[in-house]
């Protein structure tokens, strides 16, 4: 099963200038996901009401990609209600119910994102760049064509390795505070999928290409890196058959998390010494 699992992922397409195509569509959403994605559209009307602007689906079942036992589903809504504004204490109870009513899934993501934080059109945004270049619009109107368009640049690629340091310091203090084998997967699954597409950002420009894939950025990273093939391998078996051994997981984020971490340090110094998270966009014909 191991072996099958590392086969799965591609690169996103990219248009003749160089932009990143969104490959994700309604039409490709296998059906076994239909009724938990169903379900997650009711659950947003009921909740947010007259406020509710639009429901997307986001990732590997948006792209049809979709691997039983090991994908998540991800779903959020826009609403019309500024930041701050809204009740969010639902979403949680709300993902495990419909978690449990498919199987298929590992678990179910449910958020909800202001309007006004989406439609940011002068920066990179991480909420606006995941609904332009990787979500499909299961209801409502899709804001996609509004947002602009992105390349596999520093904007692009300086998101992940801007966070990487916090990422990995969450999941330490998390895996301290609990070691039951569920949450253990958890944040070993999590953490994993975020080292990886670190790896990924951290090559991205040399490589001209995007992917959030796991194999794939594996493959971009060790290109790159091979005196980290071993480490970064262990991390993408580790990403698909999460451990519920806390020591097994804090070890590897104590040697290569901390490794990572340097050398994403080290990108930022060249390419982002402010550390500013949301870099601006200045580039011609980057609008819709």
């Amino acid at each position: 099963m191991t072996l099958q699992l590392l086969d799965v992922g591609g690169l996103w397409p990219l248009d003749a200038d160089g932009f990143i195509l969104n490959d994700a569509a309604p039409s490709k959403i296998l059906p076994p996901y239909g009724a938990a994605i169903e379900e997650s559209v009711r659950v947003y009307r009921r909740h947010v009401g007259q406020d509710l602007h639009s429901v997307y689906v986001r990732g590997s079942v948006a792209r049809g990609r979709a691997v039983p036992g090991v994908s998540d589903l991800d779903c959020f809504a826009v609403t019309r209600r500024s930041s701050g504004g809204q009740d969010d204490s639902w979403l949680a109870a709300a993902g495990v119910r419909i978690a449990n009513l498919t199987p298929l899934v590992t678990d179910v993501q449910l958020e909800l994102w202001p309007c006004d934080e989406v439609m940011v059109l002068d920066r990179f945004a991480e909420t606006c760049f995941l609904l332009k270049t990787q979500s499909a619009c299961v209801w409502g109107e899709d804001l996609g064509p509004r947002l602009p368009r992105f390349k596999p640049d520093v904007a692009v690629a300086n998101n992940d390795i801007c966070q990487i340091e916090a990422d990995v310091e969450e999941a330490i203090v998390a895996l301290k505070a609990d070691g039951s084998p569920p949450d253990v997967r958890y944040w070993c699954r999590r953490i994993m999928k975020n080292i990886l597409r670190t790896g990924f950002s951290l090559v991205m420009l040399q490589e001209r290409s995007f992917t959030r894939d796991l194999k794939p950025c594996y493959e971009a990273f060790t290109r790159h890196y091979p005196d980290q093939q071993t480490a970064m391998r262990r991390v993408l078996e580790l990403a698909i058959i999460p451990s519920a051994d806390r020591d097994v997981v804090v070890s590897v984020l104590a040697v290569f998390g901390a490794w990572l971490i340097a050398q994403s340090d080290a990108w930022l110094s060249r390419h982002n010494p402010a550390r500013v998270l949301q870099l601006p966009l200045h580039r011609p014909g980057s609008g819709p």
